[in-house]
């Protein structure tokens, strides 16, 4: 894999604008489909983004997601049109494998996740898995 050296203000806006997009995406791509109890599929580039930054940027991948999480509930402007319940946290995370790439093991899958438990809620404005 390629690797670039970037300054950090450059590493946090492409971040963050692929996160932006990809809660715009699902929101959009969706429109309401969704059924709380079911997994959510984050995308592609969600899951290579969440995987490298568990890899490489452990101690910034919470901040990336619940900036994830709330674009997704809260801010999103593809929100206006959305007409389902809001997605919670449980669901993503349990689509979450199916968008990792193949490279990040069941072991780290699993670590991943129960971070993201345990942490990420603690970020929050409100409670993640209320609809």
């Amino acid at each position: 894999m390629k690797r670039y050296d970037v300054s950090a203000e450059l590493f946090d806006l492409a971040i963050r604008g692929l996160l932006n997009a990809e809660a715009d995406w699902l929101l959009t791509a969706n429109c309401g489909s969704y059924t709380p109890g079911t997994p959510v599929h984050p995308g592609h580039s969600f899951g290579v983004a969440a995987a490298a930054l568990w890899r490489d940027h452990r101690a910034d991948l919470m901040g990336f997601l619940a900036g994830y999480v709330d674009r997704l509930r809260l801010t999103s402007p593809a929100l206006q049109a959305w007409k389902g319940p809001r997605v919670m946290l449980d669901d993503l995370l349990r689509g979450l494998p199916l968008a990792l790439p193949d490279w990040f093991g069941d072991d780290a899958t699993t670590a991943l996740i129960a971070a993201v438990v345990s942490e990420l809620p603690l970020r929050m404005s409100e409670d993640p898995n209320t609809p």
